[in-house]
């Protein structure tokens, strides 16, 4: 529930609701951030099973105390994950279109450039997240998205 309780400030945000009021429905909410969550359960593996962990394995996760940040966290990469595209994303209906040209491609594409860097298609795992605090992450996650390649 920690993860939900930070989605939920997120989600509150003046800049955030003015995107879509859609925000302050508290279902809309969790729908929206289980969807991240599926996303961020692929990149972790249970050591017990050896199999991907669920996407309540990841909103049921502590997030890193004080303002820390942790890529082996998934509770954290949701978090940001999340974060990011609520604050960035300017089309409410996307939210709703899942699939190609609909949310699921924002948070992919979102995904690749906090794993490999500005550059998705060649990748450079050099330049992928590994700030230990939050706002580090985001910054530099910000950084990679907004990255003018050509």
């Amino acid at each position: 529930m920690e993860l939900f309780e930070k989605a939920k400030e997120v989600a509150s945000r003046p800049e955030v609701v003015a995107l879509d009021f859609a925000w302050k429905d508290g279902n809309v909410l969790r729908d929206r951030l289980e969807i991240v969550c599926a996303h961020v359960a692929k990149l972790f593996v249970s050591e017990a099973t050896k199999q991907p962990i669920t996407p309540s394995q990841v909103a049921n996760e502590s997030l890193s105390d004080g303002g820390g940040f942790s890529t082996m966290a998934p509770a954290d990469v949701a978090l940001l994950i999340f974060e990011i595209v609520a604050e960035r994303n300017c089309n409410s209906q996307l939210w709703n279109k899942r699939g190609a040209g609909g949310i699921d491609d924002e948070i992919n594409n979102t995904v690749c450039k906090f794993l490999y860097g500005p550059s998705t298609l060649g990748g450079d795992i050099s330049q992928r997240i590994r700030e230990s605090t939050f706002l580090g992450a985001k910054q530099k996650l910000i950084k990679n998205l907004e990255a003018r390649l050509f």
